[in-house]
């Protein structure tokens, strides 16, 4: 994305991204949860969100050294290429790469229409979105917000919001 020419490309790419980042979040749990017991999905699924948040906090606090030492296009260029190396490990060390659990886990098996029916579902939905939709609002505004109304400095932004969610994660 960050040596795209057209606009409607990097639109088309952001879409993908935000496609691809939502399956990711949605999909991390239950393939997951199909490698391990159920007695240890409430600690496998509470690590991957914490491993998430600590990535986010630590983009934060180093995008701007790195954009200052390189150009901006090959700071994001550098974090695509991490990603897909992490990516490239992550399917050539899974039991069965992208394609789910190695075998039947301990909880029973639902249909769709059971789990979108079970009341349970919705509250877990509704908890999540609220936190979801404050969360990036935190990390994709307020940064900006802080430059424009508060005159922190493009260095001192990032940190701030970054420091946010650092104290977060003992929550998390």
């Amino acid at each position: 994305a960050p040596w795209m020419k057209s606009l409607p490309m990097l639109i088309a790419l952001r879409f993908l991204l935000g496609v691809g980042g939502s399956l990711v979040a949605f999909w991390m749990g239950p393939m997951v949860m199909g490698w391990f017991p159920v007695r240890q999905w409430a600690l496998i699924n509470g690590f991957n969100q914490v491993s998430c948040n600590v990535g986010i906090t630590l983009a934060m606090y180093a995008t701007t050294p790195l954009c200052g030492r390189f150009e901006w296009r090959e700071t994001l260029t550098g974090y695509g290429c991490i990603s897909a190396l992490l990516t490239l490990l992550w399917l050539l060390a899974t039991p069965r790469g992208a394609a789910g659990a190695v075998g039947p886990t301990e909880a029973p098996s639902r249909t769709l229409g059971h789990v979108l029916g079970t009341r349970s579902t919705w509250w877990m939905v509704l908890a999540f979105t609220g936190p979801l939709a404050s969360y990036l609002a935190l990390n994709s505004w307020l940064g900006q917000h802080l430059i424009e109304t508060r005159c922190l400095t493009a260095e001192q932004a990032p940190r701030l919001v970054g420091f946010i969610s650092l104290i977060g994660l003992p929550m998390a």
